[in-house]
C-alpha cells in the first residue's frame, strides 16, 4: 500500500475508495460519533496507533467532503482532526 494523499475539496467522483482520517487525540471528546465506523478490515489502518479510518460508503472523495463538513458542523469535530485522504495503487500496477 502507498502512503495516502490528502484530497482537497470539493472531491471528485470515481477516485475512490476515500477514507476519512480522524486524528484521535485532536478530536479528543468529539469522537466517536456514531454512524462512523471506524476500518478494521486492514491491519495497517486497524493498528495505527494515532488515526481512525472511516472508509467512505460512497468510494469517492465528493462524498468524502460532505461528511467531513457534516462532522465538523454537526459533531463539533475541529477541522484539522479530520481529513479526507486516498490510496493511489503503486506506479506500474493496474487495479
Amino acid at each position: 500500500m502507498t502512503a495516502p494523499e490528502s484530497v482537497p475539496p470539493p472531491g471528485d467522483y470515481g477516485d475512490g475508495p476515500v477514507f476519512l482520517r480522524v486524528h484521535r487525540a485532536r478530536a479528543a471528546g468529539h469522537w466517536p460519533v456514531p454512524g462512523f465506523d471506524r476500518e478494521v478490515n486492514d491491519r495497517a489502518l486497524g493498528a495505527d496507533p494515532d488515526h481512525d479510518w472511516i472508509r467512505v460508503p460512497q468510494g469517492n472523495s465528493r462524498c468524502g467532503h460532505a461528511d467531513r463538513d457534516r462532522l465538523v458542523a454537526d459533531h463539533a469535530l475541529p477541522g484539522d482532526a479530520v481529513e479526507v485522504v486516498r490510496f493511489r495503487p503503486p506506479s506500474g500496477r493496474r487495479r
